[in-house]
């Protein structure tokens, strides 16, 4: 499976934004990271009043971190890929136009919050229904069986968001709650999914060198049925313990994969070294919820390891390398501010994850510093990106 294989030959639309997924989507998800990242700092901190309607504050920064930044990053490197996987056309044109605008109205009445949430939690649901639908035809159609987990993942996560809406509905903040860490559970273990599928290939192919790394699809199946069951004990509020055994089966066995998966030429390539890092804060967080029921580890340290260090870096490298790879240009020589900001983003899982956990008693300053450099990060993408997602492939291919 590759991400970077040539488009079909076909017309493309007049204007390059709306050519393929990723384009809008991943402009629209820069742009949202930095925006609820400033907006989340502001309330935090007490510096800005804002009413999240039936959610508590809480709630609206984990949903907008998954159901509005993550999910336009799944929409846009998946509609993208079903494209090469199946040879079929993704929405493109007007109809890309309008899965965007759904993302977008849905940004926009959940940020004003108040009233508005549910509104907005309608328009989101609309938008995932519409996608998972979308690439489930042309998978379907071409009977790729292989990709029906992944498709299975994306649905669920509109089904989590239907709940979501069930719980504010019905004022139940727990099943909000439960949908909300369910959906991260499941962008986890998507990621997860994908990192097995492309961190061995691009490795192999971007180090300069013939190497051949090991894979063990006995260590695969174990990360993820733990991980799987990890996520849904945690939602259940189940056994601390039994949550704490899958964690460190997940920890052994990833950590295998990752030495499986290591050679020492990804150091010279950001868009390597920076996916194996967010495997690695992945990694970080299987041994801090194993060793959490008997030290006095906070749970938000957990939960950053894996979104701050795990999704947010793996997420911001893929962006990063799709958008080079479909516009035609070298994925393993990237301009030079794309280091800088994966820089950052490592720089604000440290601070959010590691430095809390060293020095908890700072623990509001390195959150405020964490946020800095993660808004620093998505602001050099934006600046970077904006031109080459806006602009016609430089081979002039479709696109």
């Amino acid at each position: 499976m590759t991400v970077e294989q040539h488009d079909p030959d076909n017309s493309a639309p007049e204007i390059a934004i709306l050519a393929l997924g990723f384009r809008p989507f991943f402009l629209l998800a820069g742009v949202w990271a930095m925006l609820a990242m400033a907006l989340w700092g502001l309330v935090y901190f007490g510096h800005v009043a804002f009413n999240p309607g039936i959610f508590t504050l809480f709630q609206w920064h984990g949903h907008e971190m998954l159901f509005g930044y993550a999910a336009a990053v799944i929409a846009g490197f998946l509609l993208t890929s079903v494209k090469n996987w199946t040879g079929l056309q993704t929405p493109d044109g007007w109809h890309l136009a309008v899965l965007a605008l759904l993302w977008l109205a849905a940004r926009v009445f959940l940020a004003l919050g108040g009233a508005l949430v549910i509104t907005g939690v309608l328009f989101n649901i609309a938008f995932l229904l519409t996608f998972t639908l979308g690439i489930g035809q042309r998978i379907f159609a071409v009977r790729q069986w292989r990709q029906s987990g992944i498709l299975a993942v994306v649905g669920a996560l509109s089904l989590a968001e239907i709940g979501v809406l069930i719980g504010l509905v019905e004022g139940k903040g727990e099943l909000v709650s439960a949908m909300i860490y369910g959906a991260f559970y499941l962008v986890l273990v998507l990621i997860l999914v994908m990192g097995r599928r492309v961190v061995p290939s691009f490795t192999e192919r971007g180090v300069g060198y013939s190497v051949t790394l090991r894979q063990s699809p006995q260590m695969d199946r174990i990360v993820l049925a733990a991980v799987v069951g990890y996520g849904v004990n945690q939602v259940l509020l189940g056994p601390p313990l039994l949550s704490a055994v899958l964690a460190a089966a997940a920890f052994v066995c990833h950590t295998g994969r990752l030495m499986n998966w290591y050679t020492r030429g990804i150091w010279s390539r950001p868009l390597l070294w920076s996916l194996y890092l967010a495997l690695v804060f992945v990694d970080l967080g299987f041994l801090l919820a194993a060793l959490s029921p008997w030290l006095a580890i906070s749970p938000y340290l957990v939960v950053h390891a894996f979104a701050a260090g795990g999704i947010g870096l793996v997420t911001l490298s893929m962006m990063c390398r799709v958008a080079l790879g479909h516009t035609g240009r070298d994925v393993h020589n990237p301009p030079r501010v794309v280091a800088v900001a994966l820089c950052f983003m490592v720089l604000a899982a440290v601070l959010r994850v590691l430095l809390p956990l060293a020095m908890p008693a700072s623990t509001p300053q390195w959150v405020a510093l964490a946020q800095i450099a993660w808004i620093v990060a998505f602001v050099l993408f934006v600046l970077a990106y904006a031109p080459v997602l806006f602009r016609r492939r430089v081979d002039g291919k479709p696109g």
